[in-house]
């Protein structure tokens, strides 16, 4: 399994910032909210800024060097009826599938949802966000993964929560199988469940030994949160001011996660 040594403290913290989808999904959410979110994700050079499909305009707005982090529309998949006008304006689609729906309906229906996304958007990134921690078995986890990605998704997205953490090294080797089935060329995303530095240093140590050390790229990977890029901005505080050594300011900014 990859390592980070403490002398690559500084590297790791921006490697890791190149990762993060800056998430904002909260409704009622202002257009002046949503300026200042993309101004700091742009700042800070982060992937790409996901928010709900309906703020993707005011986030165009904003966002219009060639340089600036992707702008990502999240979506829930309705159960039934006809798919709403999606914006043009997002670079890639976050479409979260509900395992309900998903139980309760044949699956066709929604797959075939899926696909007629994957028709309209076929020169956008389509990811596909499956709740990991509400799955009714591994098993039926790997199905989900392996429908969405013959349907077209280009990333498949493990939500997890922190109170699933036991659970979620299981989920994500689900998701690093069924990428690995097609030749790696589907990216993971974790959403949710980050909560410090270590959380986040973990996961892609994980990710890393399953899909190799050159894999993990903002092309293939990315981590979802909102908290993580302000941990990671005190962490940059800390690793920067005071008398201590490199080595000595990243061990106290772990041993402060745990």
């Amino acid at each position: 399994m990859a390592k980070y040594h403490l002398h690559a403290a500084h590297p790791f913290y921006k490697r890791l910032i190149s990762l993060i989808d800056l998430t904002r999904l909260g409704l009622p959410c202002s257009d002046e909210e949503v300026s200042a979110v993309c101004a700091h994700g742009a700042k800070r050079q982060v992937a790409a800024i996901c928010l709900p499909w309906e703020k993707v305009e005011a986030a165009r707005s904003v966002l219009t060097q060639r340089n600036s982090p992707k702008i990502s529309a999240f979506y829930t998949l309705p159960e039934a009826g006809e798919l709403p006008e999606l914006p043009d304006a997002a670079d890639e689609l976050e479409v979260l599938v509900s395992w309900k729906a998903y139980e309760k309906h044949d699956a066709r229906s929604l797959l075939a949802q899926l696909s007629e996304i994957r028709s309209l958007w076929c020169d956008k990134t389509m990811k596909v966000v499956i709740d990991a921690t509400m799955a009714p078995s591994l098993r039926i986890l790997r199905e989900l993964c392996d429908r969405s990605i013959d349907v077209g998704a280009d990333f498949i997205v493990a939500a997890t929560s922190k109170r699933e953490r036991p659970h979620a090294k299981e989920s994500l080797e689900v998701f690093c199988s069924a990428s690995q089935s097609v030749g790696k060329q589907i990216g993971i995303k974790i959403s949710g469940g980050l909560q410090c530095i270590e959380d986040a240093r973990q996961f892609v140590n994980l990710i890393e030994s399953r899909m190799g050390l050159g894999w993990v790229e903002s092309q293939h990977f990315r981590l979802g949160c909102s908290q993580l890029l302000d941990d990671l901005e005190g962490f940059r505080d800390t690793f920067t001011a005071g008398t201590d050594s490199p080595q000595e300011r990243w061990k106290n900014t772990l041993a402060a996660a745990h």
